[in-house]
């Protein structure tokens, strides 16, 4: 009886433990398949793995941000107010809602990162080994590009149930 119990204890400790690690390595598995989904070009498969919505919210509120608290004099004040004006004339909303689409992101990888030509599980190591990945809470996940010393892109991955979807993006020294 005695043995029953003490097997039955490690059993759960266990159980708990292979449930625990499988949570942790979800995110890491949502790269994997975002990674897959662009390498593919699967528009819906992509289109399950990012939130484009909150994906081009994340971009316009950067971009008007930077573009609105622009205080260096590399720029000429002209242009900068012409910047301005775009971003307060709704142009830079329906620039970014044309680019940050399925089909702009799968052109943007292509091009940028000649993500067909390689194997996916070579990709996403490739992508890990430049990468810090953390949790911020239990429903959200940072990964953070650096280039030197210094991030330069920061991806938010947020939790929906059990998936995790891709729904920011942060350049940091634009």
């Amino acid at each position: 009886m005695h043995l029953s119990k003490r097997n039955s204890i490690i059993a759960i400790v266990i159980f708990g433990l292979v449930v625990f690690s499988v949570l942790y390595a979800l995110p890491y598995i949502a790269i994997f398949n975002i990674i897959k989904a662009f390498k593919e070009q699967d528009r819906e498969r992509i289109l399950e793995l990012v939130d484009f919505p909150a994906l081009r919210a994340s971009v316009k509120s950067q971009l008007k941000e930077t573009v609105m608290n622009y205080r260096g004099t590399e720029m000429n004040p002209e242009l900068l107010e012409k910047l301005r004006e775009i971003v307060n004339s709704q142009l830079l909303d329906k620039m970014v809602d044309q680019l940050v689409t399925p089909e702009g992101m799968i052109l943007y990888t292509k091009g940028q990162f000649k993500i067909t030509e390689a194997e996916t599980g070579d990709l996403f190591w490739s992508f890990l080994k430049q990468a810090r990945c953390s949790y911020v809470s239990p429903s959200e996940f940072i990964i953070s590009i650096k280039e030197g010393d210094r991030d330069t892109l920061r991806f938010t991955l947020e939790r929906h149930g059990y998936s995790w979807r891709w729904t920011k993006i942060r350049i940091i020294h634009m």
